[in-house]
């Protein structure tokens, strides 16, 4: 059940914030819980059994670890981590690995087909935070099933992320209570602006890029077609997949939980580190955290080669094609790139908007790789873009994709995902004025997606795969 749907914003959702602030202060937590649960339920029941055998075996090892002498805790650590790690392989890279050795070995073993569980990517990261947490004593046991539960099924989080850490979000939702007006209102605005963001803006990109793709398939595109392209789908992308954090945010605020931002203004960096520094922020902090310094970091071992691993991970993690793959190493060899020539003369000499311009060019070849259905579409949007691939008649050039309406929506998607916005505000002395316009805003903004809800305008998670 998607954040954008009717059944989600009419129904459920005002019927969870509502019964959240009538409810007794005692009880929220329980009761919240028990709606993630109905949540999840809704929009993947067949996962579920899934996601409560995640809960069960992730909560009992987090006791079993805690109360287990030093000499054995890395054991049952190591079995915690392998069940979680086995889970999600075994649900989303099982059928790739069958499919690549079928074409390997000429074998020509089934595919298993399972349906991938909703949000398993982001419930399978924190539950191995959580336990990894435990052994090394930065967080308590949980006790209370239902805190754990909620921890790990806490809808306005389970599809999109953030990734949190269980101590933070423990902190959280220990003393839970209705918010204040002032939180509430700024949950109110923030997803307003995040529901503005999926069905207005991200809508509209992802049907220019939608068409591109259409019209390179059926007659070819030009060059600039392509560029065209691409940059639309830079965008589409990062204010679909930040539109549903705010919403995430926003929801959250409501609840009177707090949840840490995801992104920085990304495609205003200035190196591809910057980049991922202000790109899906939790996602980088936990491959840093478990991933990264477990392995040494820069103080143990060769730096380029524990790069170049957890960029390989950050691919594999957003999806089971080589196209992932091979995006992440891209990545990774940009930052060891980066890692070699950041102290050199010559590279602190270059202007900082040129380094902005050269990260956002990296950047936008590199989502190629991400956008396309498979390496070969990659490979053949790269020969468009670079004019090996000239087709002799274009039916749609593009000027066709120049209307008025998309030109207006880009220079939207431009404001939102560069910080013109804050710098605005910053010139603005009377606050209260800020205060006023921003909430007359975010109504007319909720207005207009209902709007375009209506006219069956539908932008679904781009993460939500993940």
């Amino acid at each position: 059940m998607d954040f954008s749907n009717y059944i989600f914003l009419f129904i459920f959702f005002p019927i969870s914030i509502l019964g959240f602030l009538l409810i007794p202060k005692k009880i929220k937590k329980y009761y919240l819980a028990i709606v993630s649960l109905i949540y999840f339920s809704l929009a993947s029941l067949e996962s579920l059994p899934i996601l409560i055998g995640s809960i069960i075996i992730n909560y009992a090892f987090g006791i079993i670890i805690d109360k287990t002498e030093n000499k054995k805790k890395k054991i049952f650590l190591i079995i915690g981590i392998f069940i979680n790690v086995a889970t999600l392989f075994l649900y989303k890279y099982i059928d790739f690995i069958i499919s690549n050795v079928n074409s390997l070995l000429h074998t020509k073993i089934s595919a298993l087909q399972l349906i991938l569980p909703l949000g398993i990517s982001f419930f399978v990261f924190q539950n191995i935070s959580y336990l990894v947490d435990v052994y090394k004593k930065k967080t308590d046991m949980e006790k209370n099933i239902f805190n754990f539960t909620l921890y790990t099924c806490y809808f306005p989080r389970i599809v999109n992320g953030p990734i949190v850490k269980y101590d933070s979000f423990k902190n959280e939702i220990s003393n839970l209570k209705n918010p204040s007006l002032d939180l509430f209102y700024d949950g109110v605005k923030r997803f307003c602006f995040g529901l503005g963001k999926v069905l207005i803006v991200s809508y509209v990109l992802g049907n220019i890029w939608t068409k591109i793709i259409e019209a390179m398939n059926s007659s070819g595109i030009t060059a600039l077609t392509a560029w065209f392209g691409i940059i639309c789908y830079s965008l589409y992308l990062f204010i679909n997949f930040s539109g549903y954090i705010d919403i995430s945010i926003g929801i959250s605020k409501m609840f009177g939980i707090s949840l840490p931002e995801n992104f920085n203004y990304p495609y205003f960096s200035e190196s591809i580190s910057d980049f991922w520094r202000r790109w899906h922020i939790t996602l980088g902090a936990w491959f840093r955290d478990y991933i990264y310094i477990p392995l040494g970091g820069n103080r143990k071992g060769n730096v380029y080669i524990h790069l170049m691993i957890v960029f390989i991970l950050t691919g594999l993690w957003h999806g089971s094609s080589w196209n992932f793959i091979i995006w992440g190493v891209y990545n990774g060899a940009f930052i060891v790139i980066e890692r070699l020539i950041r102290d050199k003369n010559f590279y602190k000499k270059i202007p900082i908007y040129l380094k902005r311009c050269f990260t956002y060019l990296i950047i936008l070849l590199g989502w190629v790789l991400f956008a396309n259905n498979g390496l070969k579409a990659s490979m053949n949007y790269y020969g468009y873009m670079f004019n090996i691939k000239c087709p002799e008649q274009v039916q749609y050039t593009l000027k066709y994709f120049l209307t008025q309406y998309n030109i207006f929506y880009i220079l939207v998607g431009i404001v939102i995902a560069l910080p013109i916005k804050n710098y605005i505000v910053s010139k603005i002395q009377n606050k209260k004025i800020i205060e006023i316009l921003s909430g007359i805003f975010a109504i007319s903004i909720l207005a207009i997606s209902i709007i375009f809800l209506v006219n069956s305008s539908y932008s679904p998670s781009l993460y939500a795969q993940f």
